[in-house]
């Protein structure tokens, strides 16, 4: 009986967000706007099934119904894997926690290993909720993040089908040559390496049937979730919240033409940037909702460079520090100018341009962007922890969070996390400036927030991951002089106005606040400021 009510209400779920997209056949037509969310792309769908309406038939209708119970089924056995998969992770979880805390190392990795077996969904899942330390703590987070993909992958057979469904001709009227051998597998899907006019591109192709497989899964999270929410001790987490977010990126992720739009907007804002960072070009004329052609990148991994076995005469250590410097400035840039970060940055999507020393940036599909509101907060924070104010960054945690209204009435709690903050800050006041991990403190900052309950907003967080790569990256690549993430932002807080705001509040609002206000009052609307 619970099997069939999970599966029916899970089903209403699917069929209410996803079945127009999980069920339509896999050549639909590309549509020409880029759709990001779960509800844009079923109404998109819904608009090509909408055209093929006064053709309706007797016989369509019995094969349309004949597939709708098919997908129930479907969705059935899907769910009836899950509870076989992940039953024994909750009656785990019940024992370490009752009878035997010291086992919850144990526990994680049984966790990991169910969700490796759970497929993409479940792999993006764990990747996902391996960032989030402000929801899950620092030993599940470490946990996640150290698991690997086991990405899927599909036969040449099933690519040439693709290829062929989406452009209507011929695989080899498609490309001149395309190497069978995919190149590399992800969750979503694989790429080659292919000849078009000429020249050598790189071809992702989305592995078949992925979308429906995610969307039946993505149902099924958002109601155990939805469930879950009703449990007193996550109430403050917002999981039905956080979870959305996650199924929109996931969406977004299996449409090919959101990466292309992502490297065209990436291309834009680092224009003048080329012979610095460099990302690959999309051909806009083959890309699909299934298929994404750009231009091939040759480079070194910068693993390479990080590797100390490796010897090369070219590894010397000022392009090293060349490097760091390229990475650092282009994170900064993303996060405090651009407003649109590539969500996805690790050394295997970096690579070093040999001929020109450029950092080329891959894998574009993931980006976070703040709506107005959230970048002002995230300035906020980001500028009192530049400038050492411990209390005004858990104030502007306590202020923006979700339910600010309850944290507030919790006096205890709100001068813990405050005492707290303010000794995290002051250890990063007396810490040398080349030790300084800024992506490390602000990962403290939302461990403080989980402890105290104080929620931060989920694309806030996902930046957070790469600036503590993009840390790693360059500490390892310029381990002589170190990094200095602080004074590398601060061009980037004098130039942004909205930035240069914060990070001038958090210096003077609390020790100088007579200052802050000829600030606020006189030098913002001056001549001089606007043209500065």
């Amino acid at each position: 009986m619970v099997l069939a009510g999970s599966a029916y209400i899970a089903y209403d779920q699917y069929r209410k967000f996803f079945s127009p997209y999980a069920d339509k056949d896999a050549s639909v037509t590309a549509h020409s706007s880029t759709t990001t969310t779960i509800q844009d792309l079923s109404t998109a769908i819904d608009d090509d099934e909408d055209e093929a309406e006064p053709s309706a038939s007797v016989l369509m209708i019995f094969v349309h119904t004949v597939r709708k119970v098919a997908s129930f089924i479907r969705l059935t056995l899907r769910v009836l894997r899950l509870l076989i998969l992940f039953t024994p992770v909750i009656i785990y979880f019940g024992y370490q926690h009752y009878l035997s805390p010291s086992s919850f190392d144990s526990w994680c990795r049984f966790l990991v290993h169910q969700m490796q077996k759970g497929g993409p969904c479940f792999i993006k899942l764990a990747q996902w909720a391996g960032t989030r330390k402000d929801l899950f703590g620092d030993t599940l987070t470490n946990s996640f993040s150290a698991m690997h993909s086991n990405a899927p992958s599909h036969s040449f057979a099933k690519t040439r089908r693709i290829i062929e469904s989406e452009f209507k001709k011929p695989l080899e009227e498609v490309f001149s040559s395309i190497e069978p051998t995919p190149l590399a597998s992800g969750a979503i899907a694989q790429v080659y390496t292919a000849i078009h006019d000429g020249a050598q591109v790189a071809v992702k192709v989305r592995h078949p049937g992925v979308v429906q497989h995610i969307a039946r899964d993505l149902s099924i999270l958002q109601f155990f979730t939805k469930l879950a929410s009703y449990y007193p001790p996550l109430q403050w987490a917002g999981l039905e919240e956080n979870i959305s977010i996650f199924s929109k990126s996931m969406v977004a992720q299996t449409d090919m033409r959101v990466e292309a739009t992502n490297l065209v907007l990436f291309q834009e804002n680092f224009k003048s940037f080329r012979d610095t960072v460099r990302f690959p070009t999309p051909d806009l004329t083959l890309t699909t909702h299934q298929v994404l052609v750009e231009t091939f990148e040759r480079g070194t991994p910068i693993q390479d460079y990080l590797d100390d076995t490796i010897s090369n005469a070219k590894y010397t250590e000022a392009v090293k520090q060349k490097l760091s410097s390229f990475g650092m400035n282009m994170y900064l840039k993303m996060m405090l100018v651009d407003n649109f970060v590539h969500a996805d940055m690790h050394p295997g999507n970096l690579l070093v341009d040999q001929t020109t020393g450029a950092l080329v940036v891959l894998d574009a599909g993931l980006v976070t962007k703040l709506k107005p509101k959230d970048r002002v907060n995230f300035m906020n924070l980001f500028s009192a922890v530049a400038a050492g104010d411990g209390a005004r960054a858990a104030a502007v945690m306590i202020e923006t969070s979700r339910n600010a209204n309850q944290i507030i009435q919790n006096k205890d709690a709100v001068e813990g996390f405050k005492k707290e903050m303010k000794a995290l800050i002051d250890h990063v006041i007396i810490t040398p400036m080349r030790e300084l991990e800024v992506g490390v403190i602000l990962e403290q900052v939302l461990s403080l927030g989980r402890k105290y309950k104080v929620p931060v907003d989920s694309n806030f967080t996902s930046m957070i991951p790469g600036m503590i790569v993009i840390e790693g990256i360059g500490k390892q690549l310029n381990r002589a002089y170190g990094i200095n993430f602080i004074e590398s932002s601060k061009p980037f807080l004098v130039k942004e106005s909205a930035v240069r705001d914060a990070y001038i509040k958090g210096v003077l609002g609390n020790e100088h606040p007579q200052l802050y206000k000829w600030y606020e009052q006189t030098w913002k609307s001056s001549k001089w400021n606007k043209d500065f």
